[in-house]
This record gives structure tokens, sequence and C-alpha cells, in this order.
């Protein structure tokens, strides 16, 4: 079976739609102090411009584990 996370960052651009950013391989001890002082860095210094809109607003944060189970049907 084959596992993995990954970090979510939901934020809200300018025109009020979401934008997504997805970080492989989060570190384990992840706290949601640090998650959200790096949203908010992101935020203020405008870091990102998804599709040359501006990002107004933290939104959430999830971490998504997914795990995957393979078959082997002899093919």
């Amino acid at each position: 079976m084959e596992n993995t996370k990954k970090l979510q960052l939901k934020f809200k651009r300018i025109d009020q739609k979401s934008y997504n950013l997805v970080l492989k391989n989060p570190r384990e001890d992840l706290t949601e102090e640090e998650i959200k002082k790096v949203m908010d860095i992101i935020v203020e210094k405008n870091i990102i411009n998804p599709a040359g809109m501006k990002i107004e607003a933290v939104e959430d944060a999830s971490i998504i584990d997914t795990s995957v189970k393979k078959f082997d049907l002899g093919i």
C-alpha cells in the first residue's frame, strides 16, 4: 500500500475565487501556528499571483493523506 501526504493551503483571490497551493510531503511535526504564519506572509508580501490575480486572504489549510492499494491482476 502506498501512502502520500500533501499540505493544501487555500487562499481567496481578489476576484473572490479560491486558489489552492499544494505541497508534497509536509513535515510530520508541522503546527497550525507555522502554517498560519507562512500563509499570512504569502498574502502580505504578495508572493503568489495565480492567473495574474492578487491573493487577498487566507481561507484554510488541510493535510490530505491518501492511501493507494494496487492489485496484481496478472496483466
